[in-house]
């Protein structure tokens, strides 16, 4: 008998859901580096938590995907589709809320962010001509759509890298005699 498919409408329904809480998530724990002042420089351990919140909710809804809409049984390659596709909703969702961080809620932001990283790279010996160029040269790449494009395809390749490793321990092949 042949594998049965979810219709394509299904999966990414399931998908833009469960992308939209993890990215719901992903939003508390920004919130939460802002209120800190750690979101400025991006060193904070929040941000790995936030990373294994993120992959934890990826393989619990890609085990409950299959468990709900695959009758208990997915393929590798669609059980990393259906995690992906879910990434890049989260990450959708979370740049989204960059974004109107960034030029809604406090406009400074971007003011804030370059002189967290211009002390970074002070302390690692960088001369202030030094500092200057790189932050110069970085200048074009800081505008609300630029951070949004970029992040979009950042996040896409943590997504793919992430959902390849996952999909491992989401996919279950169905039993010859099953099928």
């Amino acid at each position: 008998m042949e594998e049965k498919k979810v219709p394509a409408n299904v999966m990414f329904r399931a998908a833009a859901t469960n992308g939209g809480i993890i990215g719901v998530v992903s939003i508390l724990f920004i919130v939460i580096t802002y209120l800190t002042g750690d979101i400025y420089s991006g060193k904070s351990w929040l941000n790995w938590v936030s990373l294994a919140a993120s992959v934890g909710l990826l393989v619990y809804f890609g085990l409950k995907y299959r468990q709900t809409a695959c009758e208990g049984y997915i393929s590798y390659g669609d059980s990393f589709l259906f995690m992906w596709i879910t990434y890049i909703f989260a990450g959708l969702v979370s740049l989204a809320f960059m974004v109107v961080l960034q030029t809604v809620i406090e406009p400074e932001f971007m003011d804030k962010a370059l002189e967290a990283q211009r002390q970074i790279m002070i302390e690692k010996g960088m001369s202030d001509s030094q500092v200057d160029a790189v932050l110069q040269a970085g200048a074009k790449f800081r505008t609300p759509l630029m951070i949004f494009v970029f992040g979009l395809v950042g996040n896409a390749l943590i997504g793919l890298v992430i959902s390849l490793i996952t999909a491992i321990f989401v996919h279950k092949k169905r039993p010859v005699f099953e099928q």
